[in-house]
């Protein structure tokens, strides 16, 4: 028998625009921003739960870093990839800024 793999859950609810996962991961609504690196054992996964959202008619900024592993921030965070995946998370944080209640 196959065993399945849970789907994330709400752990704590941070107010009326955001939302933590029991996967790690951090909803904010309206927007949704998944970066999965293209070597992530758990890429597929991510690219399905981008569709996933899409599919309830959510707004999903899906991006990939080409050439890069899980985790690849932390071990080369000064390097091309990793000054991209920041201007990334900034322009999906301050970009969204005026949609939040914060």
């Amino acid at each position: 028998m196959e065993s399945a793999t849970p789907a994330p859950y709400v752990v704590e609810d941070c107010g009326p625009n955001l939302q933590l996962f029991s996967d790690g991961t951090v909803v904010r609504f309206d927007d949704y921003n998944i970066l999965p690196p293209l070597h992530d054992l758990l890429r597929d996964r991510d690219v399905d739960y981008a569709a996933r959202l899409r599919a309830t008619g959510k707004r999903v900024e899906l991006v990939e870093f080409e050439g890069q592993h899980h985790g690849f921030f932390a071990a080369e965070p000064f390097g091309d990839a990793g000054s991209e995946l920041v201007r990334v998370v900034s322009r999906f944080v301050y970009g969204n800024a005026a949609a939040s209640n914060y």
